[in-house]
């Protein structure tokens, strides 16, 4: 066995005193900016510390001051300009601070306020907090004093709309464009107090009117009536391009707020028409539950943040020499449904748009129809049901004691209005709870045909009849067989000699 060798690089000699000397004087200067860092960091922190309790401590006797009586609002010196109970200076400890506050009252004279020339007053309050001795901070804050009203006889300010706004009406004015005047009118109406702050806002959003330059309707004021116009941009975009209303009812607020920090307010509804509204969706025709009757149905559109505010349908009927007749129809309130007045056996498209509130007045405030012709879709197509009616007599016969009706019929289903190709009709009947049969089949829609009734008497029929007609049809020559079912009718009901005419329509 061999013992291991340790084995040493050949020139490994350490860190010489040079090397050893220029990285303590590297981590010497690193050290002294960290030092300084911190040292700066905390001088802010106790800074930002001290100015907070001077703040709060100026604020709170400021407080205090408002709270005592108008009469004693004064420094008690020989000397004041206003006399009152205020110390001249009073003094608090707060963190191991020592805070003074030295306050000055002096007469406002306001002319706008008539007479005299102490109409209010204004406090001032210098302030210094030391630490140790040492005054570290110093602020001067200053705020105005005026003298509460006697009981029962504070008045609040008034605002109102001016003549040139949009009227208060029901359901709301319709406003649009870049150029929406709204003007309103302020008054300060108690001794003293002045208008401080006026500002037109819409709702829902809380937001400031705007104009086309994108100021906001908001002033600062100091007097004891004010008026102002502004030109509502209804179009305005925000940062993102989006405007700052969309379409829709809105509220707008005037709202005055007076030097006693009183607000008063008054709203009106307007609404704003700038784009069409949406196209309304999946329009239904309910073609097959009645020839004169057809139940229309869509999805409603959004006008902006509201709903559409009506549709308008497009209507055209085939004539049977091919043209077609359109007719609009405008149907009532937002919603999606309306009952068309139709002719039995005639063919319809239908399309739907929605209208904005203007949209009598400006065309341009319809939606696209759907579905929509420019993109090149098909109208909703639909064919009414045929109208099956007739009459009938009875000839009362009793041969062999067996009591009988003897029934002539006649009946007709309508031809259509429009072109039809290989057109078959099947008359159905049904006895009581029995299943329908086919009776008879032509080409003509014309049915003349008798039947033998039971009858238990000589005035009432023992067995229900009921009848309607099947037509099956092309509408071009070799296209595939269409069907449509007729309503029908019935029943045979307490006959006695002579004409009886079958209930008309019938059951649709």
């Amino acid at each position: 066995m061999h013992r291991g060798q340790t084995r040493y690089p050949a020139h490994d000699e350490g860190m010489t005193l040079i090397e050893v000397v220029v990285a303590i004087a590297i981590f010497f200067f690193v050290l002294t900016a960290i030092f300084g860092l911190l040292g700066a960091t905390t001088s802010m922190s106790v800074l930002s510390n001290e100015r907070a309790l001077l703040v709060n401590a100026i604020n709170s006797y400021i407080e205090e001051v408002r709270a005592m009586s108008y009469t004693d609002v004064g420094v008690d010196v020989v000397a004041a300009p206003v006399p009152g109970t205020l110390s001249v200076e009073s003094t608090q400890t707060s963190g191991g601070y020592a805070i003074a506050l030295r306050p000055t009252v002096t007469w406002v004279d306001d002319p706008d306020i008539t007479p005299g020339t102490q109409d209010y007053k204004q406090l001032t309050v210098d302030g210094t907090i030391s630490r140790r001795g040492e005054v570290v901070y110093s602020l001067s804050m200053s705020t105005y004093i005026r003298q509460e009203a006697p009981p029962g006889e504070y008045t609040r300010p008034t605002i109102r709309f001016g003549p040139q706004s949009p009227a208060e009406e029901s359901p709301p004015a319709l406003v649009r464009g870049r150029t929406v005047l709204i003007d309103a009118i302020a008054e300060s109406t108690m001794p003293g107090a002045r208008l401080v702050s006026m500002s037109f806002q819409v709702s829902p959003g809380g937001i400031y009117l705007r104009d086309q330059a994108g100021n906001s309707a908001i002033w600062e004021l100091d007097s004891t009536t004010a008026t102002k116009q502004f030109y509502w941009d209804t179009m305005a975009l925000n940062e993102d391009g989006l405007p700052f209303v969309e379409d829709g009812e809105y509220t707008i607020t005037v709202e005055v707020v007076d030097s006693n920090q009183k607000r008063v307010y008054q709203t009106r509804r307007v609404f704003i028409d700038n784009d069409p509204p949406d196209p309304p969706t999946n329009l239904v025709a309910n073609a097959l539950l009645s020839g004169t009757q057809v139940p229309m149905t869509w999805t409603t559109s959004m006008d902006g943040r509201s709903e559409s505010d009506h549709y308008v349908l497009l209507v055209g009927a085939q004539a049977r020499d091919g043209s077609w007749t359109e007719n609009e129809i405008v149907t009532s309130g937002p919603a999606g449904l309306h009952t068309l007045a139709t002719q039995p056996f005639t063919r319809y498209a239908t399309r739907v748009a929605a209208e904005s509130r203007g949209s009598a007045s400006d065309p341009a405030r319809r939606s696209y129809w759907h579905p929509s012709e420019d993109v090149g879709e098909d109208p909703v197509r639909f064919t009414t049901r045929p109208l099956l009616s007739g009459t009938y007599d009875g000839q009362y016969e009793r041969a062999a004691k067996v009591k009988a009706w003897d029934v002539n019929i006649d009946l007709e289903v309508g031809r259509p209005t429009f072109t039809e190709y290989n057109v078959t009709y099947i008359l159905m009947q049904k006895i009581g709870a029995g299943a329908w049969a086919e009776l008879q089949r032509n080409t003509t829609g014309i049915f003349d045909f008798d039947i033998t009734v039971p009858a238990n008497n000589a005035n009432a029929l023992t067995v229900d009849y009921r009848y309607k007609a099947v037509v099956y049809y092309t509408e071009e020559p070799y296209s595939e067989y269409l069907m449509l079912e007729t309503n029908t009718l019935g029943p045979l009901s307490v006959p006695t000699t002579g004409a009886r005419e079958f209930a008309s329509p019938g059951v649709w």
